[in-house]
């Protein structure tokens, strides 16, 4: 009965050079304040949760409100205005030279 041979895995230094850390995206987050953080991503995924539920259920209240000969364009019209009042408020906050725009951090 013979065993089976270990692999030997042979890593030269230019190669360790230029893998990158599996967690460097972890780490740089974990390097941040708490307050950033919340700014940078906790904010921005609840901005766009509040924004998905806010397309989907006033459009259909307006739908349901509105008389029959209306209702379609009514939430189409309503849709139009809110997406680029969302995503002008998104590029404010979250966009370049925001207030809370991500930054990367120098190592």
């Amino acid at each position: 009965m013979t065993m089976a041979k270990k692999r030997i895995i042979i890593v030269t230094k230019d190669e360790e050079k230029e893998a990158e850390p599996l967690h460097s995206k972890r780490s740089m987050q974990a390097s941040i304040p708490w307050s950033e953080w919340n700014k940078l991503y906790f904010l921005r995924y609840w901005y766009f949760v509040v924004c998905a539920l806010i397309d989907t259920f006033v459009p259909l209240e307006v739908y349901r409100l509105i008389d029959e000969s209306y209702d379609y364009v009514a939430a189409f019209l309503l849709l139009a205005v809110l997406l680029p009042v969302q995503v002008f408020i998104y590029l404010r906050l979250w966009g370049k030279n925001g207030p809370w725009s991500p930054v990367e951090i120098e190592e």
